[in-house]
């Protein structure tokens, strides 16, 4: 199954479905490339981690903006919109609190989108 998750992730977009009779015969194939592809390895050398898990790029590539809004931030200064969109990424439960028009809708659709780019998994944000 290793073998198979392994060559079949490096020829698939983000539109690629595993074939039927591969997830039937190797089971355990799918939850690998899951895996492979959902987890942050936080390493700098890693492509792949790099390219997929940064929040400012994700907002670059989905709404086009190179930097969150600046107000309000954390506590450290950072923003909080950048913030709630790192924590959301790294797979972790969130409730964002912001006033209204800080963007918070931008919050929970940048790691909707970013998910089903990196494993076809369906999310409602509502």
């Amino acid at each position: 199954p290793m073998a198979y998750a392994l060559s079949w992730i490096l020829v698939a977009g983000g539109d690629s479905v595993m074939p039927p009779w591969v997830r039937a015969q190797f089971r355990e194939a799918a939850p690998i490339v899951r895996h492979l592809r959902d987890t942050n390895c936080e390493s700098p050398d890693c492509a792949w981690c790099s390219e997929q898990n940064d929040p400012i790029r994700a907002l670059s590539r989905w709404f086009g903006f190179d930097s969150f809004r600046a107000q309000p931030v954390d506590d450290m200064g950072r923003p909080l919109q950048e913030r709630i969109v790192d924590e959301a990424m790294r797979g972790a439960s969130i409730l964002g609190i912001l006033p209204t028009g800080t963007g918070k809708s931008v919050c929970y659709q940048i790691p909707a989108l970013s998910k089903f780019d990196k494993t076809g998994a369906l999310t409602v944000v509502i």
